[in-house]
């Protein structure tokens, strides 16, 4: 909306250092997609206090090799969307920390700036709970190291309450009476399925049966097949989540100290939340 960048930019407009092995063809829309072919965590063997030095990780992206020509296919970027989508956002903005730019642009005006950490302060950690594995253990004990809180990783590993989840999706819309925090015509485009030619939206049986996440440019959409601009969102690491529903003008916020799989009772509430709101997710069948 500021004109600084476009969806079919390659990204080493903005990042020269990210050419080569066929990484100069990957724009922002197929980062937005997660069609990028590249490694969705750091590589094997990379130390916690390596993942969290930004410098260092944007090195190591740079230095990745797609296994997919870019654009083809959705493959969740599940850690390293962080750095691959934010250092070219940070040199856009011209800004020291990638933590400034979001802070500046979508933490203050969506009104969250006190419940909502990309890089926690002191203040912030010592308010943050302890949070423990369950089901199965996908690393979300990392969140009670002070290396991973204090860290810039937007992808993953940001602190925050279920509250300002949901008042950031209110106030993207503007479901509380005041401007939207983007144009809706801009939200409508980003809600439409981000897609390789090769690969068609899934029929309704699918997408349900097996939990499938189509992409818009940056969100998760969800539901049946002609409607998936209507839920939208993102999940998080443990089993939280921020969603949006559209047709019903409802956004949840939800967060958990015990990570929960996808439906993994008895540590997910997720399913029994969203069927009581009447919302069809991947997560339900109705």
């Amino acid at each position: 909306e500021l004109g600084l960048m476009a969806y079919d930019d390659p990204l080493v407009r903005f990042w020269p250092e990210f050419a080569g092995d066929g990484r100069e063809r990957i724009t922002f829309r197929h980062v937005l997609g997660h069609r990028t072919g590249l490694p969705g965590g750091p590589l094997p063997g990379t130390a916690d206090a390596d993942v969290c030095d930004w410098d260092f990780m944007v090195r190591q992206c740079a230095a990745m090799k797609p296994h997919l020509e870019p654009g083809t296919r959705s493959e969740y970027l599940a850690i390293t969307l962080a750095w691959i989508l934010g250092e070219p956002l940070r040199r856009v903005f011209g800004a020291d920390s990638l933590d400034d730019v979001l802070r500046e642009q979508v933490l203050v005006p969506a009104g969250i700036a006190d419940d909502f950490f990309f890089a926690a302060d002191d203040a912030a950690c010592a308010r943050a709970v302890t949070v423990q594995d369950g089901v199965e253990n996908y690393g979300y004990t990392r969140m009670n190291l002070d290396v991973y809180r204090r860290a810039c990783i937007p992808s993953a590993y940001a602190l925050s309450n279920a509250r300002a989840l949901a008042r950031f999706y209110t106030r993207l819309c503007g479901y509380d009476g005041a401007a939207p925090l983007i144009r809706p015509e801009t939200l409508e485009n980003a809600l439409q399925p981000n897609r390789g030619s090769g690969e068609p939206v899934p029929d309704d049986a699918a997408l349900c049966a097996t939990w499938q996440t189509v992409w818009g440019l940056g969100y998760g959409l969800w539901g049946r097949r002609g409607e998936l601009g209507r839920i939208f969102g993102q999940g998080g690491l443990g089993g939280c989540e921020g969603l949006c529903d559209r047709a019903m003008r409802t956004a949840i916020g939800y967060t958990c100290s015990i990570s929960a799989t996808a439906c993994g009772k008895p540590y997910d509430l997720r399913p029994d939340l969203y069927r009581l709101a009447g919302i069809f997710t991947r997560y339900s069948s109705r």
